[in-house]
């Protein structure tokens, strides 16, 4: 604190920009915290078949560097580097049952952020 005391004696904070940014209602969104996550097409618990597409919005006021989409922790296929943010799934029989859909993003602030919703898988 000491170092941040200017010649009149009072607390400067340090002169940096914010590392994080927010909603209108002041709530942390991303940056340091990294990229808000939301999967816009699905939601948590839904059923989907054995093919499905997963839509999702990143925010951040960094460039989006990779979106990864992974099933109970598995990454399928290769990292989504544009927009848009997508990608068709497609699982097996033996996938039938609850699973975990999580998408990860990165983004050129060093910030990772994911979700991760439950979906239950169904031959249709």
């Amino acid at each position: 604190v000491e170092e941040n005391l200017k010649d009149d004696e009072r607390y400067h904070p340090p002169e940096e920009e914010s590392q994080s940014y927010f909603d209108e209602d002041g709530n942390v969104l991303g940056g340091a915290a990294g990229p808000l996550v939301r999967i816009l097409n699905i939601l948590d618990g839904e059923e989907v078949p054995l093919e499905f597409d997963v839509e999702v919005d990143i925010s951040t006021p960094f460039t989006v560097l990779k979106v990864d989409f992974l099933i109970d922790g598995v990454k399928i296929g290769g990292s989504v580097t544009s927009i848009p943010y997508e990608k068709t799934i497609r699982l097996s029989e033996e996938d039938v049952g609850e699973r975990e859909l999580t998408v990860r993003a990165e983004d050129s602030g060093g910030g990772l952020g994911e979700k991760t919703i439950s979906i239950e898988v169904v031959d249709i």
